[in-house]
């Protein structure tokens, strides 16, 4: 979980928020709804089971082009 906390000026926050809200394509997550509290920003995105980017790079001995096209 990342927390980062949030400053006086939600412009920034709120812009990127909402061009997460239009993105949909298959390759990327899915953004569902954002809360504010009195200090951070909760987002709700979709479950990606798994193993993240960077147990799967730490299990490669040699990265090689090839290995970051199967991964992405």
């Amino acid at each position: 979980m990342c927390r980062v906390q949030v400053e006086e000026d939600l412009e920034p926050v709120e812009q990127e928020l909402n061009i997460l809200l239009q993105t949909d394509h298959p390759h990327i997550v899915k953004f569902y709804e954002a809360f504010l509290d009195h200090k951070y920003v909760h987002i709700v995105m979709e479950l990606c089971p798994g193993a993240d980017l960077n147990q799967i790079i730490s299990k490669i001995k040699r990265f090689q082009e090839k290995d970051a096209a199967t991964i992405v």
